[in-house]
Formats: structure tokens, C-alpha cells, sequence
């Protein structure tokens, strides 16, 4: 199968709170980008949702 480069970027979060109380994100700290190749799978072959695509894209907007 095809392959296909994708960079991704790491996110670390600082998050206050308890079980009891709830939590929160009290901060967010950007990471270093990840290069991942990723298999085309083809599922649900013959059907109109079986288009080649990595299984975990949900949207352009998580790609660069």
C-alpha cells in the first residue's frame, strides 16, 4: 500500500482540579513536531465510503 508523510505537533498540558471538584487545563506547553508515514488502508471496498485514506484523519485542519 501507499504511504504518505504527515508532521503532527506534540502538546503537553499543566491541569489542575481533583475528582471531586473536576479539572481544568491551567496551561498548555507546545512540544516538538513528529514526522509519521502512514499506510493507505483501503476499507469498505465497493462502496461509496471506501476511499483509500489513513484511518485516524479527521480533518485537513490536523494536518499541515
Amino acid at each position: 500500500m501507499a504511504k504518505i508523510m504527515t508532521r503532527w505537533e506534540t502538546f503537553s498540558y499543566d491541569v489542575l482540579g481533583n475528582k471531586h471538584d473536576g479539572y481544568e487545563v491551567n496551561n498548555t506547553y507546545r512540544g516538538e513536531e513528529v514526522d509519521l508515514a502512514l499506510e493507505l488502508k483501503g476499507y469498505n471496498q465497493g462502496t461509496p465510503h471506501g476511499p483509500l485514506k489513513p484511518p485516524i484523519l479527521g480533518g485537513k485542519s490536523y494536518l499541515r
